[in-house]
């Protein structure tokens, strides 16, 4: 499920300190509202849906490979019930 107010992954090019591991880096991704990790930890700890576009923590988050690609659980609840 998307965070409120937000359309997708922003990807910020100015150093900042991830909130993930706590280090400087050079680029941050925001995932949420709050939260904004460097490339290790987004690469570690982060899968991005092909339908989608959101970034899902993956120890909260199944991923389904499906004929639409790596589909988050909610991306794929939608389309088993016709959302889509």
């Amino acid at each position: 499920m998307p965070f409120p107010g937000r359309t997708g992954p922003f990807r910020s090019e100015e150093k900042g300190i991830c909130t993930l591991c706590g280090k400087e880096a050079d680029a941050l991704t925001w995932v949420t509202d709050e939260d904004h990790v460097c490339d290790e930890c987004l690469e570690e700890n982060y899968e991005q849906c092909d339908l989608c576009g959101e970034y899902y923590d993956i120890s909260m988050t199944e991923f389904y490979d499906t004929d639409d690609g790596h589909v988050c659980e909610y991306c794929y609840e939608d389309d088993e019930n016709g959302e889509t």
